[in-house]
């Protein structure tokens, strides 16, 4: 047996030795696991890429490798990635094939995104040609101010719509009928997204139709200046026939054949005259103007200056005009 002195020297050496193993077990334990972590890590983002790579192919993320802690969530997923992969590959085929100009404009109002048609309809090649141009270019200077009004709106989350006039590349010009909306892009802003569809065809037909509206309604005032005209003119010598007309049957002593004449040349002087009132009427009718009455006639009357007035053509013919009333 040792002696007290050998015990205690023994026993002070025994306790550094078991602290300085645990804390070398503790650190193997510690490194393992930080090894063990740092594996599994590399795991996960191998698997994730893996994950990527499956919803870019769009198909299922398949690992022959054993199952991971992860491998169930990277398994889900991918499953929802590549539904959305498809549904993104679904939208920009409709997009592409869209006859309409759909593009994005951002809240700079630079253009962003534009499919085939639309870059047809600027006469761009492609959309490297005109990416990032600033669309307020594109529109003609008249309608440049109503076009950045609609932009403004829209960033601010409106939904506006406009009809404008737009200047390719190739210099030609074409009337655009637009409809926007805001969009959020990735980062969460607002940028402009629109549908536009070209309407030149139909603004010529709108201008043409204008335009010979124009024409008619400026022929239809001519017509109805000229009809006031030539009937005032008309007016002036029948009021003088009538006149003249008065005077001789009451100042000279005329047979009965002179007197006929006479009644005869004063009827028709009236009978003209009426006539040139109903042209007056025609043009009150075309401008709206027109007042219908109901007035006693005398239709005998009518009928005795009508046969009166045509008689000497007739008898100039040799023939024999002649009426017949029976009340």
């Amino acid at each position: 047996a040792p002696s007290g002195a050998a015990a205690v020297s023994l026993q002070s050496f025994t306790w550094p030795v078991a602290f300085a193993v645990f804390g070398a077990a503790m650190f193997a334990m510690c490194t393992y696991r930080r090894n063990r972590v740092r594996k599994m890590a590399v795991e996960a983002l191998e698997r994730a890429k893996m994950t990527m790579l499956a919803i870019e192919e769009g198909r299922d993320f398949v690992d022959d490798q054993d199952a991971g802690p992860f491998d169930q969530h990277l398994h889900t997923i991918s499953s929802i990635g590549r539904r959305l992969a498809a549904r993104s590959r679904h939208l920009s085929a409709i997009i592409e094939a869209e006859p309409e100009c759909v593009k994005i404009v951002d809240a700079e109002g630079h253009l962003v995104e534009m499919n085939p048609a639309g870059l047809s309809m600027i006469a761009a090649n492609s959309l490297k040609q005109v990416q990032g141009l600033p669309v307020s270019q594109l529109v003609t200077s008249e309608h440049r101010a109503a076009f950045m009004e609609l932009h403004r709106a829209v960033i601010s989350g409106e939904e506006r719509s406009l009809t404008f006039e737009i200047e390719g590349l190739d210099g030609k010009r074409h009337w655009m009928d637009t409809r926007a909306v805001p969009l959020a892009d990735s980062q969460g802003r607002l940028v402009h997204l629109a549908i536009t569809r070209e309407v030149t065809a139909r603004k010529q037909q709108e201008d043409e139709t204008r335009q010979a509206r124009e024409r008619a309604e400026a022929a239809s005032r001519a017509k109805s200046d000229f009809l006031a005209n030539m009937s005032h003119e008309l007016r002036t010598p029948l009021t003088a026939i009538l006149g003249y007309s008065d005077i001789l049957r009451a100042e000279t002593d005329a047979d009965d054949e002179q007197d006929a004449a006479l009644k005869a040349i004063y009827g028709s002087a009236e009978h003209l005259l009426a006539l040139i009132s109903d042209v007056l009427d025609v043009s009150k009718i075309e401008a709206g103007h027109v007042v219908c009455e109901a007035v006693p006639t005398d239709f005998a009357q009518i009928i005795h200056q009508v046969v009166e007035g045509m008689r000497p053509r007739a008898e100039a013919k040799g023939l024999s005009l002649d009426r017949i009333w029976d009340d």
